[in-house]
């Protein structure tokens, strides 16, 4: 499943996808020790499987939290929770 936490503003749209199917495989979850605006948590899904999650409380602040990994295609800079998830489970919109 995909899992969308974020918000669309007069300046943007800030996003961040977890497709939960990759998370529930990975035993190592990086992405929680690696980001360092500290924007996941672990969560129980439906089927009481831990997977990884935006934070409530910050879910309207991902512009400013997330902008010292900023994605920058033409730097080849991508954000460190990218970077290391081994399975491809989280993507960002902005």
């Amino acid at each position: 499943m995909l899992c969308n936490y974020g918000y669309t503003d007069g300046t943007g749209t800030y996003y961040i996808q977890i497709d939960t199917d990759a998370c529930i495989e990975c035993t190592k979850r990086p992405c929680l020790d690696i980001c360092p605006g500290n924007v996941y948590e672990l969560v129980e899904n439906d089927w009481e499987e831990r997977v990884a999650a935006v934070r409530e409380n910050v879910r309207n602040q991902l512009k400013t939290i997330c902008s010292e990994c900023k994605s920058d295609d033409a730097k080849g800079i991508i954000p460190a929770c990218i970077r290391f998830c081994e399975f491809g489970g989280i993507t960002h919109t902005w």
